[in-house]
């Protein structure tokens, strides 16, 4: 079921975030490239995940990350399976 869940045609994939101040990078789970992206902002202030939802990526959420972002939290955001800049 789980395969399933991340299958959509590569035509619908979403851009890779490309943001001043962000690093981009992967890691590899169950031999999947999975692609997220680190913002470091004030260590003396919380951190935030963002997870995307469906068809969706870590760059459509940039607006709302900026939020955090410009009051100095740190932000971790994930291209989830077979979204962003993830592998199939």
């Amino acid at each position: 079921m789980e395969h399933l869940i991340f299958q959509r045609p590569e035509k619908y994939r979403k851009a890779r975030l490309e943001e001043k101040n962000w690093n981009g990078s992967k890691i590899l789970v169950k031999d999947i490239q999975i692609q997220f992206y680190q913002y470091a902002g004030d260590k003396s202030q919380p951190v935030i995940l963002f997870l995307h939802g469906w068809r969706s990526s870590a760059s459509r959420m940039i607006q709302r990350m900026k939020h955090f972002t410009e009051r100095g939290w740190s932000v971790l955001a994930i291209d989830l399976p077979n979204h962003g800049s993830s592998e199939a």
